[in-house]
């Protein structure tokens, strides 16, 4: 066998190996997408939430309630 051949017949692996790689992870999905949910609701939660805790630092001082005269480092909330 010379080297040309070798490496034809390398290929051939290389690609059946690849094709029944992709066909393993495609059937791995199909098994086990409703076990991603979970993790996928915990990091959409902790988006939402810095999004939200973002939003309310924007008005974190111009409520009623803090308008009054903050100590020197005194936050207005935490």
């Amino acid at each position: 066998m010379d080297s040309e051949q070798y490496f034809c017949a390398l290929t051939k692996q290389a690609r059946l190996l690849m094709v029944l790689t992709m066909v393993n992870i495609i059937q791995l999905v199909r098994d086990h997408w409703p076990m991603t949910l979970v993790p996928l609701g915990f990091v959409l939660g902790i988006y939402f939430d810095r999004v939200n805790d973002e939003k309310l630092a924007l008005f974190k001082n111009k409520s009623k309630l803090y308008q009054r005269e903050l100590k020197p480092g005194e936050e207005a909330w935490k």
